[in-house]
C-alpha cells in the first residue's frame, strides 16, 4: 500500500507549544512551574513527535509501495538527511560556544562533538549551565544511528521491538527507584530516554498498518493523560519525595502525548484547532529546532549586551529579561534558519528515500 507523506501544518503547532514549555521553564523561577514539569513535557512532546515522524518516512519508503527497494540505499540517505538537518546548526553551536570560552563547551566539547552529551551529564550527574538541552539532541541522534535498521524488519516485529523498548523503559525507572532511589538523571540514559520516541513510533507503525489495536490504544493514552492532570494536581510534599511520583508523571505524561500527536495529525477542532491553525505559531513551530538550539545561548548574550552597556543584571531575572531572552532567540533562530538550515535542507534532493526507478515502478 503506497501512504501519503502530506504537511501536517498541526504537528507544527505541537512543536511550537514544545519548545515554548522548555523556554518557560528554563528561564523563569520554579516558583512560577506550579509544579508543572514544563521543560519535561517539552521534550518528552519533542521526543514523541520525533518518533511518530522518522518512522512514519522510513516505514513509507521500506514498506510503503509494492515495489521491492534498496533498503541500504534508503537507510543511507535518511541519516544522510538527518545529518544535513541537524549537524550544521548543532556544530556551528558548538564552535561559538567553545572559542566564546563558555565553561561547559570548553570543558567538555569532546561530549558533544560526538553527541555523547548525555553520558557526560549522567557520569557528573549534574548538568551544566547553557550545554545541558544538549543530552536530549544527543539521545535523538543514537535512536536515528539505531532505529533505522530496525525498520528493515516485517512491520509486526517492528511494533514488538518498540513497544519493548517503552516497557523496558519503565521497567528501568520503577527498578532504579527501588534499588538506587539516589541515582539521579537515569532518564538521560539511551534506554529510559527512549520510552518517548519509541512511543511515537508506536504510534507510527499502528496508524501505518491501519491496526485495529489503535483505537484502544488512543484511549489507553487519553486516560494516561487525565491521570497525569490529576497526578501533578496533588499537592502533597511527602508524595513528591517519593521516586515512584516522578516516574509515574512522567509516563503518563508522554504516554498521553501519544494521543496528542495522533490528533495533531489531523486537525484539531474548536479554540484549540484555531489556535493551531495560526500561521505564526506554525512557523514558530518550523524554527523550534533553531530555538530549543541556541534558547540557552541567549541569555550568555544577552547578559554581555547589559554588561556592555552598564545594565544592572538584575534585570535580567524579571520580566526584562525574559521579553530579551526571547527576542535573542528568535533572531538568532532566524538567522539560523535563512544562513544554515535552509540552504543545506535544499541539498536534500540529492538523497531521496527511494531510487528513481522505484518510484516510477511504483507509479506505473
Amino acid at each position: 500500500m503506497s501512504h501519503s507523506l502530506s504537511y501536517m501544518p498541526h504537528l507544527d503547532a505541537l512543536r511550537a507549544f514544545a519548545v515554548v514549555a522548555v523556554m518557560y521553564s528554563h528561564w523563569t523561577p520554579k516558583t512560577y512551574h506550579f509544579n508543572v514539569p514544563w521543560g519535561t513535557m517539552g521534550v518528552q512532546l519533542f521526543f514523541v513527535l520525533s518518533g511518530y515522524l522518522i518512522t512514519r518516512i522510513l516505514l513509507n519508503a521500506l514498506h510503503g509501495t509494492p515495489v521491492r527497494t534498496d533498503a541500504f540505499y534508503t537507510i543511507r540517505n535518511f541519516i544522510v538527511r538527518r545529518a544535513l538537518r541537524i549537524f550544521p546548526a548543532y556544530y556551528a553551536l558548538l564552535l561559538f560556544s567553545y572559542f566564546r570560552g563558555y565553561w561547559p563547551f570548553v570543558e567538555s566539547i569532546h561530549w558533544h562533538v560526538f553527541y555523547l552529551s548525555n553520558f557526560y551529564f549522567f557520569s557528573r550527574q549534574d548538568f551544566a549551565g547553557p550545554a545541558s538541552h544538549l543530552w536530549s539532541l544527543s539521545v535523538e541522534e543514537q535512536y536515528y544511528l539505531v532505529w533505522p535498521w530496525v525498520t528493515l524488519l516485517p512491520v509486526t516485529l517492528m511494533l514488538r521491538v518498540a513497544g519493548c523498548v517503552v516497557a523496558v523503559s519503565f521497567a528501568t525507572y520503577v527498578g532504579v527507584c527501588f534499588l538506587a532511589p539516589s541515582l539521579n538523571l537515569i532518564g538521560l540514559l539511551p534506554i529510559p530516554a527512549f520510552m518517548g520516541i519509541s512511543a511515537g513510533s508506536v504510534l507510527a507503525i499502528l496508524k501505518f498498518e491501519q491496526s485495529k489495536h489503535l483505537p484502544i490504544v488512543l484511549q489507553a493514552s487519553f486516560g494516561c493523560g487525565l491521570a497525569f492532570v490529576l497526578l501533578i494536581a496533588i499537592d502533597s510534599a511527602e508524595l513528591w519525595k517519593h521516586p515512584l511520583m516522578f516516574v509515574l508523571i512522567r509516563t503518563s505524561m508522554i504516554l498521553s502525548f501519544v494521543w496528542l500527536v495522533d490528533r495533531g495529525t489531523g486537525e484539531f477542532s474548536g479554540v484549540f484547532g484555531r489556535i493551531c491553525s495560526n500561521r505564526g505559531l506554525q512557523r514558530c513551530g518550523e524554527l523550534s529546532y533553531g530555538l530549543y538550539l541556541y534558547h540557552l545561548l541567549a541569555p550568555q548574550l544577552v547578559r554581555t549586551v547589559f554588561r556592555s552597556l552598564s545594565i544592572s543584571l538584575e534585570l535580567h531575572s524579571g520580566i526584562v529579561g525574559f521579553a530579551c531572552n526571547t527576542v535573542c532567540t528568535f533572531v538568532i533562530a532566524w538567522l539560523s534558519w535563512h544562513l544554515i538550515e535552509a540552504p543545506m535542507n535544499r541539498l536534500k534532493v540529492y538523497f531521496p528515500y527511494q531510487k528513481e526507478s522505484s518510484v516510477v515502478k511504483s507509479r506505473g
